[in-house]
């Protein structure tokens, strides 16, 4: 079955127009007045926000074939995250007034926005718990391996999953700072379930890494 938000996002790359951006450009801001919705056709789009401490929390990230902006255009209120560009990428765009007139004659797709606002809300609790509850550590690996089974997928479960992840991104991640941060993933990568090099963080024992969370958090 195909992930709901690139169900979306086939919409959108089909209705809308292309927008290319390039590494670190900002396509809007938290607060912005804009219902434009937005699917990636190439590159990735990592989506954040700012809490009231100032930290900059990541709350998601794009891969191609998925959508995303939708609320906005939703319930007309200002955007509630940042969308920037973390590489160089092919966006589709589409009018909020098409996109609402398209979920109006499609059930199927208006369900499909339906679950996908539901999974939006499920991580995000999930992330605030963790938080609150878990030292930097337990919420480095839990992200990993939330990360490493969304974008794996598609591959065999004991295949090494490499993610696109930056250690100021994993601090934006897990809301620490990239000191913080960095010395998790080195405490991770002792036990041997992860390996990183510059930009890329790869899972190599998806089930070791789960395992070893499970005993950070107990």
């Amino acid at each position: 079955r195909m992930p709901i938000a690139q169900t979306l996002g086939q919409f959108v790359i089909e209705h809308g127009t292309r927008q290319h951006l390039a590494t670190g450009q900002i396509l809007f801001r938290q607060g912005d007045s804009s219902q434009t919705v937005y699917a990636c056709v190439e590159g990735r789009i990592n989506l954040s926000l700012t809490s009231p401490s100032g930290r900059e929390l990541m709350i998601a990230t794009v891969t191609a074939g998925s959508a995303f902006g939708e609320l906005a255009a939703l319930d007309g209120a200002p955007r509630s995250a940042t969308a920037t560009a973390a590489t160089s990428s092919v966006l589709a765009q589409l009018p909020g007034d098409r996109f609402l007139a398209g979920i109006s004659r499609d059930p199927d797709l208006a369900l499909g926005v339906l679950r996908l606002m539901a999974d939006h809300m499920r991580r995000t609790t999930e992330r605030v718990a963790a938080r609150s509850t878990e030292n930097t550590t337990g919420r480095v690996a839990h992200l990993l391996i939330e990360l490493a089974a969304r974008f794996g997928r598609f591959e065999p479960e004991d295949r090494p999953v490499a993610l696109p992840i930056t250690h100021d991104e994993l601090a934006m991640w897990v809301g620490s700072t990239r000191e913080a941060a960095s010395r998790s993933l080195a405490q991770l990568r002792a036990t041997g379930t992860v390996t990183s090099s510059r930009g890329i963080i790869t899972v190599v024992d998806l089930a070791a890494l789960q395992a070893h969370a499970r005993t950070i958090s107990s």
